[in-house]
């Protein structure tokens, strides 16, 4: 609806944008994908909801393209290091505001790694980057084939400094015992 028939659209929730103004006039809404318009896609009618203005849905529309490259770097060998990424042709770092289990699962999976044992650092153990901090607040759900499809601040939108970059290890599960 919005022109960008070519982007990655992610949704976002609770008033990630702030609350609404006005009326709720939709709840529950179920598209399958191929319709033009939100009221073509099934909803409770309009007005009808029992949501609080603290629920108020987004979307951030990315372009398909401006995520191209993923990176581990400064660590001790290839499969660890502070995660970097490649945004419309700049490399920045990722910030570990959230960053948990299945963010590093989604880094191991780019990096050809989808059996590894992921484990997320924070703090820049891997040393801080330079650059712009890309990403923050990243919550992936964990399916994802690409960072980009997770939820995050938007481009360049953090409040964060490279002490706080993230990292990933991604570990081979056949040298895990227990």
């Amino acid at each position: 609806m919005m022109g960008k028939a070519f982007s990655v659209a992610v949704p976002v929730s609770r008033a990630r944008y702030g609350p609404g103004k006005g009326p709720i006039l939709m709840d529950n809404v179920r598209c399958v994908g191929d319709e033009t318009s939100l009221e073509s896609c099934d909803f409770n009618g309009w007005g009808v909801h029992n949501c609080h203005i603290f629920e108020v849905a987004g979307v951030i529309c990315q372009d398909k393209t401006q995520l191209t490259g993923v990176r581990l770097v400064d660590g001790p060998d290839k499969d660890q290091g502070r995660v970097e990424i490649q945004y419309n042709g700049t490399w920045g770092t990722i910030c570990d505001h959230e960053w948990d289990y299945r963010d590093a699962q989604i880094v191991c999976k780019m990096m050809g790694k989808a059996f590894s044992v992921a484990v997320p650092v924070s703090r820049a153990r891997f040393g801080p980057g330079k650059g712009t901090i890309l990403m923050d607040n990243v919550r992936c759900r964990g399916d994802e084939t690409s960072l980009e499809l997770c939820d995050f601040n938007g481009c360049g939108m953090n409040n964060c400094q490279h002490t706080e970059d993230a990292g990933v290890i991604c570990q081979d599960s056949k040298y895990i015992s227990f």
